[in-house]
Order: structure tokens, then C-alpha cells, then sequence
């Protein structure tokens, strides 16, 4: 394989890596895949890297006279899509048993990378506000806390879409929609329902928020021994939940401020 070749494939596999960084893969399973497409060009020293935030690969051997090949990816944003996971994985399967060549492989990558998401923001929203209304009876709600829950649904729907239309930051986006969710529900139980379970529908809501892939992941990682990775996305996973009791703290400190 010529050196150009092999930057191609070093190229190929960090574009790889960065579709499944981007989209939650857990560190070994980014690592399989890179080291798969690393493996191709027959080098003496290749090896792909994933520390959940940054990508490192190399590719080495004597008979390299311009020296090592190195390349670095930083991810910048992190989003759950098992959608485009599964899509890279098959992919790159076709093109280590060949029936791909390289640049096919590079062209449909970066069409994953830059094509839209399988459910578009609407259908997202969709999906929270049926989660919100589904955990309440899961949760033991009755009619009333469906009622609520249906409503604070509605509401947790909106603010998705307009942080998704305005790009809001994660950790203000989680503490607004916290705030909201846990103050509508006790406002409800004080003007018109004094028997509703509150709590029960403020869970309900908080749940379609609640970090659970990422924590998912932090814990196949640091199982897999993957310290760095595992401690990063931990941690990410830790200020998400931090940001929704913030934002519930922000309400009850509101309710105490105003009605007590």
C-alpha cells in the first residue's frame, strides 16, 4: 500500500471515529472500529485511540521514509444517535471484507456525518411529551396527574424545540426545563386540584431528561477499563443530572418565595 494510501486510511478511520464519539459509542467499540480500518494497511505499529473528547491514530513502520503518520480529532458536541452508530459499523464492515474501496467508504461517512438525524426535532418532541404522560401511570398517576403530566409534556416539548431552533447551551437548556416542570405541577395542586400528586408528575416529566445513555456508557467504559473515557462521559453525565436538580431547586425556592 502506497503512502498516500495509508493517509487515506488513517483519514478514514478518524472520520469514523469522530461519527461515533459524536453519537455516544462507547471508547472500545470506537476503538474496534478504527483498529479494523488501521489494520488494512499491514503496517508495523497502527492503532487508533478514543478518549471520548479527543481521537488520536497512527500508523507507523520503518519502510515509511517521511515517518510516522499521525492524526488527532477533537469532538466538540456529543449526542445520542444509535442510528448513526449502527450505519458506521456496517459500513466499515463493507470495507474491510472489500466490498468497498476507500474513497466509496470516505464519501458514504461523511454523508452519515452530515445527513440528518433519523427523527427529526418534531418527532423528538413527540416522543417527550408521550414519555412525560406514559411515566406518570407507570409511576402510579391517575387521571388527574395524566392530565398534568399531558400538559407539562406540552411544555417540556416547546422548550426542547426552541432550544433546539436556538441553539441554547445544554446545562441552561436542562435548568429551564427543570424549573418549569417541577413549578407547574405544584401550581396546579395549589389552584386546582389540592388531592394531585406532584411529585409523581414532576418525575414523570424529569425522566425524558434524565442522563441515562451517557451513564450507560461511562459505565461499559470504565468496565472496560477505559478510565479516561468512562471518567469524562461520567462526569458529563453527573452535570447534566446537576443542572435538572438545579433547575427543580430554582422552583421549590420560587414556590417557598412566593407562596409561603
Amino acid at each position: 500500500m502506497g503512502q498516500q494510501q495509508v493517509k487515506k486510511l488513517l483519514e478514514l478511520a478518524l472520520l469514523a471515529g469522530q461519527i461515533m464519539c459524536e453519537s455516544q459509542a462507547e471508547s472500545y467499540r470506537v476503538e474496534d472500529t478504527m483498529n479494523k480500518i488501521l489494520s488494512l494497511s499491514q503496517a508495523a505499529f497502527a492503532v487508533g485511540c478514543s478518549f471520548s473528547t479527543n481521537l488520536l491514530a497512527i500508523i507507523d513502520d520503518p519502510k515509511f521514509e517521511s515517518g510516522a503518520f499521525v492524526g488527532v480529532k477533537r469532538i466538540t458536541s456529543h449526542s445520542n444517535n444509535l442510528n448513526k452508530i449502527g450505519q458506521v459499523t456496517r459500513i466499515t464492515d463493507y470495507f474491510v471484507q472489500g466490498q468497498l474501496d476507500i474513497d466509496q467508504t470516505y464519501t458514504l461517512l461523511l454523508n452519515i456525518r452530515s445527513g440528518r438525524n433519523l427523527y427529526n426535532p418534531n418527532r423528538m418532541a413527540l416522543g417527550i411529551w408521550g414519555m412525560t404522560f406514559c411515566f406518570t401511570f407507570l409511576f402510579d398517576g391517575g387521571p388527574f396527574e395524566g392530565l398534568t403530566a399531558a400538559i407539562n409534556g406540552l411544555v417540556l416539548a416547546l422548550l426542547f424545540l426552541a432550544a433546539n431552533r436556538f441553539n441554547f447551551g445544554a446545562f441552561f437548556t436542562n435548568v429551564i426545563q427543570a424549573s418549569v416542570v417541577t413549578l407547574l405541577p405544584h401550581l396546579f395542586q395549589m389552584y386546582l386540584w389540592p388531592d394531585l400528586a406532584s411529585g409523581t408528575v414532576v418525575i414523570a416529566s424529569l425522566m425524558p431528561l434524565v442522563p441515562g445513555t451517557p451513564f450507560t456508557t461511562a459505565v461499559r467504559d470504565l468496565f472496560h477499563e477505559d478510565f479516561i473515557a468512562g471518567s469524562s462521559r461520567l462526569v458529563e453525565a453527573l452535570l447534566t443530572a446537576g443542572s435538572l436538580a438545579l433547575g427543580s431547586i430554582i422552583a421549590f425556592l420560587i414556590l417557598e418565595g412566593v407562596f409561603i
